[in-house]
Parts: C-alpha cells; sequence; structure tokens
C-alpha cells in the first residue's frame, strides 16, 4: 500500500532527484530549499572547502570533512 502511493506519485528514482541532504543537520529535505526546515540554517550560505569540496556551514573554520582550513 505504501509501495503504491509512492509509485503512484512518480519513481522513486524521480522523488530522490528533487531531494537532497541539509549540510548542518543532515536531514532529506527538497532540492530547491533556501532553508532547512528541521534546522533553519540557510542553505545558500555554505563555505566549501578548496581542499576536497565538502560543503560546510557558513561559520566552518575547519572542514568537517578533511580537516583542512576554510578561509
Amino acid at each position: 500500500m505504501l509501495i503504491s502511493n509512492k509509485l503512484t506519485n512518480g519513481s522513486i528514482e524521480q522523488r530522490f532527484e528533487r531531494l537532497k541532504e541539509c549540510e548542518a543537520c543532515k536531514t532529506i529535505i527538497p532540492r530547491d530549499s533556501q532553508f532547512c526546515p528541521s534546522c533553519g540554517v540557510n542553505l545558500l550560505d555554505i563555505s566549501v572547502c578548496e581542499y576536497c569540496g565538502h560543503k560546510n556551514k557558513v561559520d566552518a573554520t575547519v572542514c568537517e570533512n578533511c580537516n583542512g582550513l576554510i578561509k
């Protein structure tokens, strides 16, 4: 029943493409969100690590992925 509801609203792959993970709290949210509905972080204010490309919180000074310094 739940599976049939998902399939009638579009394939699982199509629904997954419309989602992304919040960089701050890791909640699955719609891809076009500007703010995370769970933690409230502004998703447009992120710092990308120049060493590994990881997206960090805007106020981060060290990359969460590689521990590289963020300028």
